[in-house]
This record gives C-alpha cells, structure tokens and sequence, in this order.
C-alpha cells in the first residue's frame, strides 16, 4: 500500500517547531509554499521479464498520474547498473508526464 498522507506521530513538539505552531501567518504561508518530491524506485533486472516489468510499469504510469500537483518527481531504476531519469528531480507538469 502507498500512502501519499504523512503520518505524524504524537511525540512532543520540540520549542521551535512550537513557536512555528504559535506563529499562525507564518505557519499558514509555510504550508501554502509546501511540495513534496516523490522518489520512485524501479527494478529492471533480469527477474523482472515479462509481466513482472508490464505490470511494474502500469503500477507507476498510476502512481505519476496520482501525484499531487506543486510537487517534484524523479525515477531511478536500477538492475545491473542504476540510472536516474531526470538529473535533479522535475516539477509534475503536463508537458512532463506527457
């Protein structure tokens, strides 16, 4: 399962995420200018042939597809040697995912 959603854990704030908190205007402009970047991980080895890599492929063109927009994205596929699609990781806009 993936889960775009973080999880916050219920562990005592420590004193400046505190003040951040207590400071409203400038904690509401912080999460307005918040992104997320999406690192995806791809395995094209050998063991991957056939429906393995189709349905590996199907499962990330989704994934792409699901990714909320003001975000960052990149895919690194590794089988005997790794490689990085993009070199920095690339805004999600329609001329990209085209």
């Amino acid at each position: 399962m993936l889960s775009f959603i973080p999880e916050f854990n219920l562990e005592p704030l420590d004193d400046c995420m505190m003040a951040a908190l207590n400071s409203e205007d400038q904690f509401d402009a912080d999460m307005d200018a918040a992104r997320g970047e999406f690192i995806f991980l791809l395995d094209r080895s050998g063991s991957m042939r056939g429906d393995r890599i189709k349905m590996a492929r199907e499962a990330l063109i989704f994934f792409l597809k699901s990714l909320p927009s003001q975000c960052f994205f990149n895919i690194v596929s590794f089988g005997s040697r790794h490689k990085q699609m993009y070199p920095n990781s690339v805004p999600v806009t329609d001329e990209i995912m085209q």
